[in-house]
């Protein structure tokens, strides 16, 4: 299946049925993809899979089962969690940026800094 008609799959269902808050923060679906077929295999991006409760698990098993006619198959759902941050795109905030060299004027035979003068009018 390609991956965005599972994704628009379960973003209906998303949308028909919201899932349960658990903890603190409601389940997000950022995105899902089939990754084998036999038995069909599919993979859900998630803000945290402890979010996701098991009857809500399957109700999305089943929305997936209907949509591609996998009635009497069984279907595996794996649920990952996407890492809070990633080190290597992360910018640092003003406050952690090492700020440049002070600039300082020749070091040797230069003229230094030169006085503008105003011209008469």
């Amino acid at each position: 299946m390609p991956t965005s008609t599972v994704n628009q799959v379960l973003s209906d269902a998303f949308e028909k049925t919201t899932p349960p808050v658990i903890g603190n923060a409601p389940l997000k679906f950022y995105y899902g993809a089939q990754v084998s077929s036999a038995p069909p295999r599919f993979v859900l991006f998630v803000n945290d899979k402890k979010y996701c409760a098991d009857n809500y698990l399957a109700y999305l098993k089943n929305a997936l089962r209907q949509a591609f006619d996998f009635v009497g198959q069984p279907i595996v759902v794996e649920l990952r969690s996407r890492p809070k941050k990633v080190a290597s795109v992360h910018t640092p905030a003003r406050s952690e940026r090492k700020s440049a060299p002070k600039k300082r004027g020749p070091v040797s035979g230069g003229r230094g800094r030169v006085k503008k003068t105003r011209r008469p009018r």
